[in-house]
């Protein structure tokens, strides 16, 4: 079988189409990040409700340059910039919200550790002033079996 004869000047209609698709994927914009946007300013507010910006300031404070920027970006309609900076925020005030947990847990950890510290010395002081307590001895039988 022979080959198709093209002729000089002639191009095949695939390549064409190709080339359109090309051009048009190229001309197509990039949505708004909205989900990202979103999902950054609810983890925001979740850091801001569990009341962690004294404890995490200069990671929350983070988190909102970030939106902030993510927002201009979407203005700038540069929109892979605005996801990026999205996500980074919602990582920054998710990562704030954790540390901040971290804190409180570690502090009530202390103040157990303290409690328990003072009522060991109230025992220790109450046992070497308090006589000692006899302890009743249990009598054995002859008539129990021997193993």
């Amino acid at each position: 079988m022979n080959p198709p004869v093209t002729r000089p000047g002639r191009h095949h209609p695939t390549v064409a189409l190709g080339l359109c698709v090309a051009l048009l994927a190229a001309c197509a914009s990039t949505p708004p990040p909205n989900d990202a946007l979103a999902a950054a300013e609810a983890a925001i507010r979740r850091a801001d409700a569990a009341r962690v910006g004294d404890l995490v300031a200069p990671e929350l404070t983070n988190a909102r340059t970030k939106l902030a920027g993510a927002r201009d970006a979407v203005s700038r309609k540069d929109m892979t910039e605005a996801a990026r900076l999205a996500q980074q925020a919602r990582l920054d005030a998710d990562f704030a919200a954790a540390k901040a947990n971290a804190l409180k847990a570690r502090d009530q950890a202390n103040a157990l550790l303290q409690g328990n510290e003072a009522l060991r010395q109230e025992l220790l002081r109450s046992s070497i002033s308090a006589p000692p307590v006899p302890v009743p001895s249990i009598p054995v039988s002859s008539d129990a079996p021997a193993n």
